[in-house]
């Protein structure tokens, strides 16, 4: 099985590449400073009840006693690492999904 190439391509030079680059970022641009000119007044956000509630939330994900034991721990050049053991964790935490 072959594959035909109908169209024959030619490196790209830096110069094309500023240019396209400059083509694009042109209607950006406009847009951007039409929209800056209008004055938009009034504007209000509203929170869903869910977002206001992780916004509200303030336990803890980390337990960072734990953290700082693992630092501690990292610059005594106490900590072991079990990579069998680390393996096998990530293994079966995979597999279970």
């Amino acid at each position: 099985m072959s594959i035909n190439h109908p169209l024959k391509t030619q490196p790209v030079t830096p110069a094309q590449l500023h240019q396209e680059v400059k083509l694009t970022q042109r209607p950006l641009a406009d847009n951007v400073s039409k929209t800056s000119r209008s004055p938009q007044q009034n504007s209000e956000v509203k929170l869903s009840a869910l977002t206001q509630h992780i916004k509200d939330d303030t336990s803890q994900d980390i337990n960072m006693e734990r953290v700082q034991q693992i630092k501690q721990a990292i610059r005594n050049g106490e900590l072991q690492m079990d990579s069998d053991k680390i393996a096998n964790a990530l293994l079966q935490h995979i597999l279970s999904e």
